[in-house]
């Protein structure tokens, strides 16, 4: 096998050869000596001396033999042992090479010369500077470690000859020669590419879970503001003069803070990394709320066209049907970055018979909502877009993309009935058409309307650290004929149940408080008094579920904002709920 670089392996480190060698040279020498000698003193030797000598004679020639077999299993091994390492180094798993001082190239492995896609001949005399991303890179290691001495591991990305990378780590030794000649450095080149994908996977998830612990943080405190917004917009049109300019500005607000819920509990459903269950999308909000994003994302250099012909729904999760669209619309400006163009985001219906389901790999017939994505862009050769739906598989360059992207559109579009197409063509633009079910019938978003609540007179505990909220709530509870007793701290509160345990049939409470949570609370309540119900609020929280609250003894778990009908109905149900217990140990039935 060929060593690119090799160098005459006859030398003084094959030592057994050498000792052989210089062995039967030896011998050869003396029997010269014995000949010679037998030649000068022949004609004074006796018949008897001579027969003696030639006896010593053939003993020498069988010594003489013996060495040369000697001789010929030491060359057959010798050849045994290059050929074994010939292809340990060459065929080894990781790549080889040595250099000078300087990262000039002497000797590689075959493996080196297939990690850069290239001819083994090419690496030799170079610095790995035509394959470096920094050409100096190697170089820059060499001198490192003429410096430091020992061994040195550095990270290099290459660029191979197919204009793919490759991320290797370089392990070297430095290895000091005779005085006056000059060092040699010795490197194994690894292959981490694979570690550096998983590597990049972690701290993607990483940063994702940070960005959802702060979407989290933000939809908590966001949502104490709507609580505050919708409750006391509620109190207002129950005052105001109906018809009145006022009552119409109310109900915007009112619309408006609903929305904003909505909108709340999708950075939620992200933050908790989870599908919420499915639900009705009107598609048409989704898509424009999606450009909206898209317009402060992208260059400005990119024009987006919206052209949206279909009021329909679809039965799915509102975070995921965005997503596909965020997702297209980015690969869609990505394909246009250098010289700008237009994005086009169009949505219209189509009824698919069996003959188009059966083509276009739908679950079946029936109404359909086509959201196609174009651009102006690079396109997408033939070759590629057979794997661009591949978990991880992207063409951008490190650190522009997952390659997750398209491979969680086609999987959201399947998961609900749906189909996923492309087609491109190279310098003239991509188009992504995605299918979804769909169902005309629409079920419009109602302004704020008194309706009549149930009341009560029980006593309520109503415990919460945002002011307004207490000062909101309470109104409206006692709106419907509770006596109402609020605190914004849990101490206070919880100093305030142990001295009057049987002063309340009923404790709300929010979760995330100062001096004490909610959950804790309620359960240094029902230590005092078992029988108490107790509703546990919270704007979000990844500590407590209903389940979790079920199983503490804890009778409702709400979301904020909760607005007033689901406030009173929650109320309502958990007193009638607690009734009959309740009033079966307390000292005042």
């Amino acid at each position: 096998m060929t060593l690119f670089g090799e160098k005459d392996m006859n030398g003084e480190k094959w030592n057994k050869k050498s000792t052989v060698e210089a062995h039967t040279n030896d011998l050869r020498a003396q029997a010269e000596k014995f000949v010679q000698k037998v030649t000068e003193d022949l004609s004074d030797l006796t018949s008897e001396q001579i027969k003696e000598l030639i006896h010593e004679l053939k003993v020498h020639q069988i010594e003489l033999e013996m060495q040369n077999e000697s001789l010929q299993i030491a060359r057959d091994q010798l050849e045994q042992t290059r050929d074994q390492y010939a292809d340990l180094y060459n065929n080894a798993p990781v790549g080889y090479l040595s250099s000078n001082a300087f990262g000039v190239i002497s000797r590689a492995n075959e493996t080196l010369a297939k990690m850069l896609n290239t001819n083994g001949a090419n690496i030799l005399n170079t610095n790995l500077g035509p394959w470096c991303k920094d050409e100096d890179a190697y170089y820059l290691h060499c001198r490192a470690l003429q410096k430091k001495g020992g061994t040195l591991e550095t990270e290099i990305l290459l660029k191979r000859d197919d204009h793919t990378t490759l991320h290797v780590s370089v392990a070297s030794k430095l290895i000091k020669t005779n005085p006056g000649n000059e060092n040699e450095i010795r490197s194994i080149i690894t292959d981490i590419s694979e570690r550096k994908r998983l590597e990049n996977q972690l701290q993607h998830a990483q940063k994702m879970e940070s960005i959802g612990n702060l979407a989290g943080g933000i939809a908590h405190d966001f949502n104490n503001i709507l609580t505050s917004i919708l409750g006391f917009t509620e109190l207002a049109l129950m005052e105001v003069n109906k018809g009145s300019n006022l009552e119409d500005n109310l109900q915007e607000v009112y619309t408006a803070g609903m929305r904003a819920r909505d909108l709340v509990m999708q950075i939620l459903t992200f933050a908790r990394k989870s599908n919420e269950e499915v639900t009705l999308v009107h598609i048409e909000e989704v898509i424009n709320q999606s450009i909206a994003f898209l317009r402060s994302s992208i260059p400005t250099n990119i024009i987006i066209h919206q052209d949206i012909q279909s009021d329909a729904q679809v039965i799915c999760n509102p975070t995921l049907l965005e997503q596909i669209v965020l997702n297209l619309g980015t690969n869609a400006a990505d394909a246009m970055e250098n010289g700008g163009g237009t994005l086009t985001i169009s949505v219209s219906d189509i009824v698919a018979d069996e003959l188009f389901a059966s083509d276009n790999d739908l679950l079946g017939p029936g109404q359909h909502v086509q959201i196609k994505v174009s651009d102006t862009g690079v396109g997408i050769p033939d070759e590629v877009i057979k794997s661009i739906f591949e978990p991880y598989f992207t063409t951008k360059a490190p650190g522009r993309g997952t390659g997750m992207g398209l491979a969680t559109v086609h999987g959201t579009a399947k998961k609900y009935g749906g189909a996923i197409h492309v087609e491109s063509r190279l310098g003239k633009g991509t188009v992504v058409t995605v299918l979804l079910p769909s169902t005309h019938t629409h079920e419009q978003r109602r302004p704020y309307h008194p309706e009549l609540l149930p009341h009560g007179c029980e006593r309520i505990l109503y415990v919460d650290d945002e002011l307004p909220i207490v000062k909101m709530s309470q109104r409206l509870l006692e709106g419907l004929g509770y006596t109402v007793t609020a605190r914004t701290r849990s101490d206070e509160a919880l100093d305030l149940f142990k001295s009057k345990p049987y002063d309340f049939d009923l404790v709300v409470t929010d979760m995330t408080m100062p001096h004490m949570t909610g959950d804790k609370l309620a359960i240094e309540l029902m230590r005092i008094r078992t029988n108490i119900p107790v509703i546990l609020c919270t704007g979000y929280s990844k500590k407590i579920s209903d389940e979790s609250s079920a199983e503490m003894g804890i009778k409702a778990f709400a979301y904020k904002p909760i607005v007033k009908v689901d406030l009173a109905k929650t109320v309502r149900k958990v007193l009638d709920e607690a009734q009959v217990v309740t009033h079966a140990k307390s000292p005042y039935t």
